[in-house]
């Protein structure tokens, strides 16, 4: 697979944008009473799980990158076709703390049209030009699906379908 530079270049804003939103969001605190180790094996496993299941999709995707820390897990994933996934889990230490920062990243993606979608406790999705991303809310969890098309434009379907994948698995694995 070859990617060209524009690929890259939008690869590499997506995941710049990912990683600021990230350092301006706070994750969970150290004043909790749940062991953090559970917490990541937790998360670490809903993204395990979401592998295998974009592992049997047609677009044959494979892991570019990965990164776990303090009860949130980032991936990149890439497809044969070019297409590419970032996707992040993060819990948080309780559920206000997860629907605070819920609200806020919503607030922060004020310059997109975000349009309330049905993904498990509550979610969002949008979409410009080739990209388009579905964030939920579950529980202390948020999930993050930010998908980039390689070719034509995006519908928001794409980051949406995999947001309620990737809910589901969250649900099931709690």
């Amino acid at each position: 697979m070859h990617l060209n530079r524009n690929h890259w270049l939008a690869a590499l804003v997506i995941l710049g944008l990912l990683i600021a939103g990230c350092m301006s969001t706070p994750g969970p605190s150290k004043d909790n009473n749940s062991p953090e180790l559970t917490k990541k094996a937790n998360v670490y496993e809903s993204l395990s799980m979401f592998d295998g299941y974009l592992e049997r999709s047609p677009h044959d995707w494979y892991i570019n990158g990965s990164f776990c820390e303090g009860g949130s897990c980032r991936q990149q994933l890439l497809a044969n076709n070019g297409d590419i996934i970032v996707v992040t889990l993060t819990q948080y230490p309780s559920i206000s703390d997860a629907k605070n920062s819920f609200n806020s990243m919503k607030k922060g993606l004020a310059q997109y049209s975000v349009s309330d979608e049905k993904i498990a406790d509550s979610g969002y999705v949008w979409h410009k030009g080739n990209q388009g991303e579905s964030g939920f809310l579950s529980g202390q969890n948020i999930g993050v699906v930010d998908y980039l098309l390689a070719k034509g434009d995006a519908t928001g379907n794409e980051s949406t379908n995999l947001a309620i994948v990737l809910s589901q698995i969250v649900v099931s694995s709690l």
